[in-house]
């Protein structure tokens, strides 16, 4: 008896030694998780302030502030003449430092060229184009002394109709066109925030990857129900870009300029390629936004320049592709430097 219960004293304590081993290691290893709050003034979730890890993709850490703006604690209490730099996860940036982040980055490059403006990012991931029509009076409202607006575009489908997936707002055409907020609210916000505060993210990790699993006891062949992509719908882009656009110029007396950032150079067949599938595409919104008085900065030739002098990719990370996913320090740099030559 005496026996039995040492071996079971001894399989608590190791397993006690084990959980704070493996929680020292994640606080190094795992991704804080992403905690939401709701802001009134925004009039939707954003993230929580606080400090933010990223290990799954690239390295960084990420200083949250009030109303998601990463960086920068209070942007309210910034008097200075601002930039304002709108995107999805690219411009969220977890994946660098905030040194690293173009914001910050062109923040320093204006002092150095006595240009007396602070730029900041509003990043948020799964933002398209119709969450900053939305979004921008709002920030104008609080954030006062913002003298321009710049939208990274990553991808065409941020600007088009009917999304697949939308989170916070959507462009939808049907009947007609029109934008529209809608009722998404993120999952299990208080859980996360308890874990969080305990920097146990690795348990809601685990759990979150056993309840994905589908165990089976029969032996024999595993089938798979492969998700089929859906065929690519077909607009008139010329109206929607149209309707887009001069929705987006009723928001704001502020200039507007769009900083398309093509997914290239990519490595394809072992070979790099520059090539950018949606440049016709590209150019025909790029005209219509000139008929709008909506900038644009096409990234595509520094992308291109830079990797043909150094071999550095604008996106990729040493423990992910190295070509693809979300802009890295050499990214997040070319973007700061060409709107800098823009305001210029």
């Amino acid at each position: 008896m005496s026996c039995a219960i040492l071996n079971f004293k001894n399989l608590i304590f190791s397993f006690i030694i084990s959980f704070l081993l493996i929680w020292a290691a994640s606080y190094f290893l795992v991704d804080s998780l992403h905690v939401y709050e709701y802001s009134e003034k925004l009039e939707m979730y954003v993230s929580s302030p606080g400090v933010f890890k990223f290990r799954s993709e690239g390295n960084g850490i990420t200083h949250i502030g009030l109303y998601g703006i990463n960086a920068i604690p209070d942007i309210t209490k910034i008097k200075q003449n601002k930039i304002a730099i709108w995107g999805d996860s690219c411009s969220e940036a977890w994946q660098v430092d905030d040194n690293k982040k173009m914001s910050q980055i062109l923040t320093k490059l204006c002092a150095a060229n006595d240009i007396d403006l602070i730029a900041f990012n509003i990043g948020l991931s799964g933002n398209n184009t119709t969450d900053y029509y939305f979004s921008i009076p709002k920030i104008e409202h609080f954030a006062p002394s913002i003298k321009k607006h710049y939208i990274l575009l990553t991808a065409l489908k941020d600007t088009l109709p009917d999304p697949d997936n939308a989170y916070r707002s959507v462009f939808l055409s049907d009947p007609e066109y029109r934008l529209a907020k809608t009722n998404w609210k993120p999952k299990f916000i208080k859980r996360k925030a308890i874990l969080e505060q305990f920097k146990l993210g690795f348990v809601w990790n685990l759990t979150s990857s056993i309840s994905q699993l589908s165990p089976r006891f029969k032996p024999g062949i595993s089938t798979q129900n492969n998700k089929i992509s859906s065929p690519e719908k077909q607009y008139n882009y010329q109206v929607a870009w149209n309707f887009l656009l001069n929705k987006l110029k009723e928001q704001t007396d502020n200039p507007i300029a769009f900083v398309y950032c093509p997914l290239i150079p990519i490595i394809k067949n072992n070979q790099i390629q520059y090539k950018d599938e949606n440049k016709n595409r590209i150019a025909l919104f790029k005209e219509i936004c000139a008929t709008h008085n909506v900038e644009f900065i096409d990234m595509t030739g520094y992308f291109i320049n830079e990797f043909k002098k150094t071999n550095k990719f604008p996106r990729g990370f040493c423990n992910t592709k190295i070509d693809k996913g979300h802009f890295n320090e050499t990214g997040h740099r070319l973007i700061a430097e060409a709107i800098l030559n823009h305001i210029n």
